[in-house]
């Protein structure tokens, strides 16, 4: 998951923020139920050792936790281009109803109904404990590691999350039968990157499905305030 070095033997302001990998798991979901917002990158891309096709997706955006607004594109393809429009890209805005931007085309106004989809993303309690229920149930290495994060240096842990918390949390997130996993699928290795605050700022992982490897990387910003977010159109 890139190249992290130990921090063992850090000594100074570093030292003083090493916390117990397990404790500071734990304490990182917690910390996406008090932001008032965040500014997230999601990649997620597909490659096939065979030499086969490739594919993936890029989304960014904004959320409001405190009023429930949300802001993203997305570009790529595949099943979640649904939710920005598509096929190729796409935007959405949630605030004072649902607004979707297909390609190149105009905002349009869609049924407020269709905006259920986004909100298990918008619910800043329900994801943190998605999320606590599926650290807790990790395999967390005790090990003390940091890597540069931006302008500072982030505490890494490292998680083996067994399949049945990958399915709960995709089920939290995409609702029940979401996500079918290979019946030989292992306990998957997970990077969380926590900066200094204790603010999940980036994690990673990578999923081996027969020749198909997928990569996802998560970034996260906390928000302080809120974002505005505001209608596209009247």
């Amino acid at each position: 998951m890139g190249l992290l070095a130990c921090a063992c033997g850090a000594s100074g302001p570093e030292a003083s923020r090493v916390q117990d990998p397990k404790a500071l798991a734990l304490s990182a979901a917690g910390a996406i139920g008090t932001a008032p917002g965040v500014a997230y990158s999601v990649s997620i891309s597909t490659a096939f050792n065979d030499g086969g096709r490739r594919g993936g997706i890029e989304s960014k955006g904004k959320i409001d936790f405190e009023t429930g607004r949300f802001s993203g594109t997305a570009d790529g393809g595949g099943g979640f281009m649904l939710l920005f429009g598509g096929p190729s890209n796409g935007a959405v805005v949630i605030a004072d109803g649902l607004f979707v931007k297909t390609e190149a085309g105009p905002w349009e106004r869609q049924p407020p109904d269709q905006a259920t989809r986004l909100a298990p993303f918008m619910d800043r309690a329900g994801l943190s404990k998605a999320l606590a229920t599926a650290f807790a149930a990790s395999q967390i290495d005790p090990a003390i590691r940091a890597a540069p994060c931006g302008a500072e240096t982030c505490q890494v842990v490292g998680l083996l999350v067994p399949p049945p918390a990958l399915v709960g949390l995709a089920s939290y997130a995409f609702g029940a039968g979401a996500m079918e996993l290979p019946p030989d699928l292992g306990p998957v290795a997970v990077d969380l990157y926590l900066n200094g605050s204790g603010f999940p700022v980036r994690m990673e992982t990578r999923l081996t499905a027969g020749p198909a490897v997928t990569t996802v990387t998560l970034q996260l910003a906390r928000l302080d305030p809120a974002p505005a977010i505001a209608p596209p159109i009247p």
